[in-house]
Parts: C-alpha cells; sequence; structure tokens
C-alpha cells in the first residue's frame, strides 16, 4: 500500500521493515511495469516475474544499497542510466552478469499506463490481508491438538497456559538451564528426576495425585501410562471419555494443569 497508495497518510514516512516481511513482500508481488515511476529497478519483480537482483546476483553486489532502495525503472532506463549505477571493478562472475542483464533489458519500453503491482496470493492480484496471513503459514503442519485447546469452554488465560506448556515454553528448569538463569535440574517437588513441562504437569508423583484426585472426582475415567509428553497423555486420556463428553472434558485438562 505505500508503494500503491499516496493518499495514505503515512504512505510518506520511512518505515522500518522486518526481514522477513520483506521477503514476503519480495516472494508475493510481481510488478506489471507501466511508466516505471514506482518499480525499483534493482530490487522488485518486473522481468517476467523476476527481479534483476535475482538474474545477476554477482552484479547486484556493486550497487550501493542507497542507489538500489531508490532507483526506478523508469530513471535506470533514460541512457542505460543503470550502467553508471555500478561502482567499482567487476568480478568475471559480475560480467557474466552484465551481458545477461544487457540481452534481457533489449527491447524493454515503457508506457504511460502506472504500473501494477501484482499480489500473487489472490485470484485478482490485488493485496488482502487475510491472504498475506494465510501465506505466511503455507507448508506448515497443524497440530489438532492446538486447535482443541482454543475452541475449549477454559477461560483464556488457562488456553494460554496450556498452549505455551505444549510448545515447551514454560521456564522450566531445563529451560531457564539454557538461558543460563538457573543451576538446579531436579524437579522440586520430588527431587527425582530433571524438572521439564513434561515431568512437571505429567509425570511427578506429586503431580499423578492431583490428576487421579481430580479426574476420580469429576467422574471421569483415569489411568497411568508410564513416562508421558503433555500432548500424549491429554490425547491418552481423552480417548478414555465418551464422544459426547470430551469438549467439557478438554476444558477440565486444561484448568488442571
Amino acid at each position: 500500500m505505500q508503494r500503491t497508495d499516496d493518499d495514505r497518510a503515512w504512505s510518506s514516512l520511512p518505515i522500518k521493515i522486518e526481514p522477513e516481511v520483506q521477503a514476503l513482500f519480495d516472494a508475493s508481488v510481481t510488478v506489471i511495469v507501466g511508466n516505471g515511476l514506482r518499480t525499483l529497478f534493482w530490487l522488485d519483480n518486473w522481468m517476467d516475474g523476476r527481479s534483476v537482483r535475482s538474474i545477476a546476483p554477482h552484479l547486484i553486489q556493486f550497487i550501493s544499497p542507497r542507489i538500489s532502495r531508490k532507483r526506478t525503472v523508469a530513471e535506470a532506463l533514460v541512457q542505460k542510466r543503470w550502467i553508471r549505477d555500478i561502482q567499482g571493478g567487476l568480478s568475471v562472475a559480475a560480467l557474466r552478469d552484465y551481458v545477461r542483464l544487457w540481452h534481457a533489458l533489449t527491447g524493454v519500453t515503457i508506457s504511460n499506463e502506472p504500473d501494477w503491482f501484482r499480489w500473487k496470493w489472490t485470484t485478482n492480484g490485488n493485496y488482502t490481508a487475510s491472504s498475506a496471513y494465510k501465506a505466511m503459514f503455507i507448508g506448515t503442519v497443524r497440530n489438532p491438538v492446538i486447535q482443541r485447546v482454543w475452541k475449549s469452554w477454559a477461560p483464556l488465560r488457562v488456553k494460554f497456559f496450556t498452549w505455551l506448556a505444549l510448545k515447551k515454553r514454560l521456564w522450566t528448569a531445563d529451560r531457564r538451564r539454557r538461558h543460563n538463569l538457573d543451576e538446579h535440574d531436579l524437579c522440586w517437588l520430588c527431587d527425582q528426576e530433571a524438572e521439564t513441562v513434561d515431568h512437571l504437569l505429567v509425570n511427578c508423583s506429586f503431580t499423578k495425585v492431583i490428576w487421579w484426585n481430580l479426574i476420580s472426582w469429576m467422574d471421569c475415567t483415569c489411568s497411568f501410562q508410564g513416562q508421558s509428553q503433555l500432548q500424549t497423555w491429554w490425547d491418552y486420556l481423552r480417548g478414555m471419555q465418551g464422544r459426547d463428553r470430551r469438549r467439557g472434558f478438554d476444558s477440565l485438562f486444561m484448568c488442571i494443569i
């Protein structure tokens, strides 16, 4: 939007862009060049869906970042001004890129039409926030247990704690040691095994007493299967409950941990 909509109040402000966001933009946007006034010659994907940076990766090293972030296609094509952007003595690989780029630019012309930035993740080529969000998760593997957390009836703070526990992000002894915050490895309750998320919430002898008393008190089936991870333990107990009681059991399970 900063590149295409001047009416926005923030469009001319310097915005710090995180590398991950810039990488998503580069992978998601191609430019159909019109007048070339908005398209960056060195960085944007305007040459058959590719950028000059990808076509000539060695040559781009001889271009000042200050120039590459500002040089537009309209400016670069006037009297081949892009050649003057190159600084320093070129290596053999950069010379090959230079010749390749010279031939690729043969016949490139600009028109009076505005440049069109095409967004890959929608059918009409227009950007939407929802499509950008979905694009960031392409290739990820969804964990059904995580979805179970957010669809339960438990309070929000309980959901968040459970989500952290499943991600192994609680500040147990093993994580504190990785951050050089603590040298005590054993569980403070049983003093027998290393304190981890799975041990503290599932496998500790004191924890098992709590699980048995609370689940039995709620008239739910409970049994133990040795050392388990939190997710495995949840799936195991959940499978022992009736299908009509599982959503309620999920909320109970999360409140217990």
